[in-house]
């Protein structure tokens, strides 16, 4: 988590779940959320277009498209997949006061 964000941003929010019995890769399954919210306030049109880019199930803004080009991400692990989105969300941050984002859950498998 980043202490002072810079909106828009996206950031991994961490560890969820680990399975340790994977039964289809043999490893581990870790659940992490990715959480995201917009540089301008709820009531935005702007920062609603944003989400909704960053929510579509396609195109250069999505977040799942994005993630799933390289399931691998370079090597690094053998698989995921994005699960799910919480749609729109309304997250205060201090700072900055209410913004609209999303969060996302993602499986990752070692």
């Amino acid at each position: 988590m980043v202490a002072a964000p810079n909106p828009p941003t996206l950031w991994v929010m961490g560890l969820d779940e680990v399975d340790y019995h994977t039964e289809s890769t043999g490893g581990a399954r870790w659940r992490f959320i990715i959480q995201g919210f917009a540089s301008t306030g709820v009531g935005s049109v702007e920062a609603q277009d944003i989400v909704d880019g960053w929510i579509s199930n396609e195109g250069a803004l999505s977040v799942k498209a994005a993630l799933e080009d390289d399931p691998t991400l370079g090597g690094l692990v053998d698989d995921l997949i994005v699960r799910s989105s919480s749609g729109h969300l309304v997250f205060v941050i201090p700072e900055l006061g209410g913004r609209v984002g999303s969060d996302w859950t993602v499986d990752v498998y070692t």
